[in-house]
Parts: C-alpha cells; sequence; structure tokens
C-alpha cells in the first residue's frame, strides 16, 4: 500500500497557517490543560494535511478526537449562550415588578413630604397661635396686677385717712390730752395733711385750732376743726366709694387672666397634638424615602446584573462566531478534504510497453 500523502506543497504554506489557527482555537477550549491542547494540535498538525482518504486508523483517531474537542468547545458556548439568554429573560421578568415597586414608593415619598409640610404649616400656625394666647395672658396679667397696685395704693389711702380720723382728729377734736401729747399729735397732723391738698389757711390755722381746748374755741378754731373733720371724712367715703367700684374692674381682670390662661391652655395642648402629628408624618415619610432606597438599590442590581449579562451575552455569540467562522470552519474544511481528482489520475501507474521480441 502505498504511503499516505500530504497536499501539495504550493498548499503547506497555508496548510500551516490552518494548523496555527486550529492551534488558537484549541488554547480557548475551556477546561482543556495547556499542555494537551499543544499535544493535540501537534498530532493534528500531521493528521490533519492528510487528504481524508488516505489516512491511516490512528490520523483517523487524532482528526476524530480533535473535532470532538472542537465542537465540545461549540457546544459549551451554545449552551452558555442559552443560559444567558435565559438568566436575561429572568432578570428582564424581575425588573418590571421591581420598577413598578420603586414607583410607587416614589409616588408614596411625595404624598408623605407634602403631608408632612401640610403638618409642619399647621405646627407652625398652633406655634402662632399659642405665643398670641400667651402674649394675652401676659397682658391680661400685666393689667390686673397694675390693677391690683392701684388698689392697694387706695386701701392704704383709706387706711391713712382712718387712722388721721380716729388716732388725731377725734382725739384732739374731744380734748382732754395732755399738753406734750397734743402737741406731738398736732405735729403729727400737719405732717400727714401735707398730701391732701386742703387750703393753705386751714392748713395755717390747724395748730391753733386744735391746740385750745373745746371750750375755748372761737367760731373760727370750731369751723377749722370741723373742716378738717368734714374733709377726711369725705375722703374716707371718697376713697371706701372707689374701692367698692373697683371691685367689678378687678372681677373684669381677673376673668380675663382666667380666660386668656384658659385659652393659653388649649392652644399649648393643640401645639403638642400638632407637634406630635408633626414628628408623625416626618416618621412616615423618613420610613418611605428609606423603601425607596432599598428598592431603588434593589433594581439597580438587578439592572447591574442584567446589563453585565447581556455584555456576556454579546462576548459569548461574539467568540462563538469567531470559533466557528475560523478554527472550526478551518478544521472542518482540512478534516473532511480529499485528494484532488487530478492527483488521482497522476498517481496510477501507466503499462509498461510490451518489449519486442
Amino acid at each position: 500500500m502505498p504511503a499516505a500523502k500530504r497536499a501539495a506543497p504550493s498548499s503547506e504554506n497555508e496548510d500551516r497557517k490552518r494548523c496555527r489557527d486550529i492551534h488558537s482555537g484549541l488554547a480557548k477550549v475551556e477546561g482543556l490543560p495547556r499542555d494537551v491542547a499543544k499535544m493535540l494540535g501537534d498530532m493534528l498538525d500531521v493528521a490533519l494535511p492528510v487528504f481524508q482518504d488516505e489516512r491511516h486508523e490512528l490520523q483517523e483517531r487524532v482528526v476524530a478526537l480533535g473535532e470532538k474537542v472542537l465542537r465540545g468547545h461549540e457546544q459549551a458556548l451554545t449552551t452558555k449562550i442559552a443560559t444567558v439568554k435565559d438568566s436575561i429573560a429572568q432578570s428582564e421578568q424581575a425588573i418590571a415588578p421591581k420598577t413598578k415597586a420603586v414607583e410607587s414608593a416614589e409616588l408614596s415619598v411625595k404624598e408623605k413630604t407634602a403631608l408632612e409640610l401640610e403638618f409642619k404649616q399647621a405646627l407652625a400656625e398652633t406655634a402662632r397661635a399659642f405665643q398670641a394666647a400667651k402674649k394675652t395672658l401676659e397682658e391680661a396679667e400685666g393689667s390686673r396686677s397694675a390693677f391690683d397696685t392701684e388698689l392697694l395704693e387706695l386701701e392704704k389711702r383709706k387706711a391713712k385717712f382712718e387712722q388721721i380720723q380716729s388716732e388725731m382728729v377725734a382725739p384732739l377734736t374731744e380734748g382732754g390730752l395732755e399738753e406734750e401729747k397734743k402737741t406731738s399729735l398736732i405735729d403729727s397732723l400737719v405732717g400727714m395733711l401735707g398730701d391732701l391738698g386742703l387750703e393753705q389757711s386751714i392748713m395755717i390755722a390747724i395748730p391753733a385750732s386744735f391746740g385750745k381746748s373745746p371750750e375755748a374755741r372761737g367760731s373760727f378754731d370750731t369751723m377749722v376743726v370741723n373742716q378738717l373733720r368734714e374733709e377726711v371724712a369725705n375722703r374716707i367715703t371718697a376713697a371706701a366709694a372707689e374701692l367698692d367700684r373697683a371691685g367689678a374692674t378687678k372681677a373684669a381682670r381677673t376673668s380675663a387672666v382666667e380666660e386668656a390662661s384658659a385659652k393659653l391652655g388649649t392652644a399649648k395642648a393643640k401645639q403638642v397634638s400638632k407637634a406630635q402629628e408633626f414628628r408623625d408624618t416626618q416618621a412616615a415619610r423618613e420610613a418611605t424615602e428609606e423603601d425607596l432606597g432599598t428598592k431603588t438599590l434593589s433594581l439597580r442590581e438587578l439592572q447591574k446584573e442584567e446589563k453585565k449579562q447581556r455584555k456576556d451575552l454579546s462576548n459569548s455569540e461574539a467568540r462563538l462566531e469567531i470559533f466557528r467562522d475560523g478554527p472550526l470552519a478551518t478544521y472542518t474544511s482540512m478534516s473532511q478534504r480529499t485528494k484532488p481528482a487530478a492527483e488521482v489520475a497522476e498517481a496510477v501507474p501507466e503499462e509498461a510497453p510490451v518489449a519486442d521480441a
């Protein structure tokens, strides 16, 4: 049997180039050790250039093994592409509800923010009402306090007139006092009458008139004594009447204080209630924002994963296309080629001419 022949010398360079392409394809087979890929490539360098119909059994086994490895790599890439496509489909199905959940959470945040702003404005209004009620109470208390001070002064004036009448005017009018005591009372009386605004003539006549005993007083002295008694009595009566009239005013101002105090209490309670409502809406808004953040992060991670999957799909499809159009196509063309008919005809030996006898 004649030895297996390689392709014509003119195509040897092209075969070497094709074999290098196959070497490159074997090096990219996942799971195939590098030294094994090199060994298989070296064997294929010997077997593949031989025409299919001229290979011996061992060469056919090498070629079949090479095809098995390359087809396995093709199948692995195809399976990976199918798996990635399935993952992308699952991601797309998961993205839709997550997107809807994010949109719902965003709407909830807007609603909670608007509600928080509404309660914040209501709280500001109740705070202004509280301050107004507080100011009204302070004014009412100030008015009552000022009036109480006036009443105290009026009571002091009335008590002063009563003291003048009972402790000075009456004893001096009735007489019978010791000279030293009488002189002391007259001096005290003149000193306390200085603020009453009496006529100057009476003020001048008081010491002389009250200094005399009742039976020694003349008509003028008696007039001075009586006039002073009447004046002091009138002042007492006027002060008493003024105090009576002041009772209604004091009651009204006390009532105003109580009313202002009640309104302040109501305003304070309302402010506390509104403050709590505001804090509740604020907490609700913060909770929805936290929920939105969680859902947004989950969506972004899923979108990021889908983007990565699409990139893997694109790379895998490109690798498969390059592999099929390159090493696998080259391998298929070399493994299935047969000896051209012209070369077969040349290989048949011509019959030797019959020698002459």
